[in-house]
């Protein structure tokens, strides 16, 4: 075997055609993206490296989905903890609203606007809404002295995290569509495991 030779392990299966290496996914480039079951069709090649590489993407997958969901569910579960903190216990339910208004919003941005953008850029938009909720969210104890202003600063965060999440969890569903359905099972663990 020659150096490089298993260089095609490295990219998604979808963007290996007539048994070609592509080392870029056919987003970045714009172009349309086959799906897994028109790859295993067409392609001998990618239905043989699904199968050999399915529990490595099976806990990739599981990885993933419990990173993205984790921060979502701590909110959501911790939510009575964080307006106590601020002696605002009667708001309460604001914790879950910021949590998921966001969301819906994304989720359509993602569908209709950001297709022209490569998953990688998507990826890590995501993962910095919820770096800057989280920081947010634990800066704001420290604040001031005001504890509406703590709070309203706590939603603040909240939302960004409840965003990143649910733009998070779009744009993975969206990228998975390129692999098997059974290597899916893995979002599916990662999501009801974080919860």
């Amino acid at each position: 075997s020659m150096p490089g030779d298993d260089d095609h392990l490295a990219a998604p299966l979808s963007t290996q055609h007539d048994n070609t290496t592509n080392l870029y996914p056919n987003e970045i480039t714009g172009a349309e993206s086959p799906t897994a079951t028109t790859m295993a069709v067409h392609n001998p090649l990618f239905a043989q490296l699904a199968d050999k590489y399915h529990r490595r993407n099976f806990l990739c997958f599981s990885l993933l989905g419990f990173i993205n969901n984790f921060h979502y569910c701590l909110v959501l579960s911790a939510a009575e903890n964080i307006a106590d903190t601020y002696d605002l216990k009667s708001y309460m339910a604001l914790i879950s609203w910021a949590n998921i208004i966001g969301g819906n919003v994304i989720r359509m941005l993602n569908a209709f606007v950001y297709t022209r953008v490569s998953y990688n850029v998507r990826f890590l938009l995501s993962g910095l809404q919820i770096l800057f909720g989280i920081l947010v969210v634990s800066m704001a104890p420290y604040c001031g002295t005001d504890d509406v202003f703590r709070f309203c600063l706590s939603l603040f965060g909240i939302f960004f995290i409840g965003t990143g999440s649910s733009y998070g969890e779009s744009v993975a569903l969206g990228y998975m569509e390129q692999y098997p359905a059974k290597t899916l099972g893995g979002w599916s663990s990662g999501t009801g495991g974080s919860g």
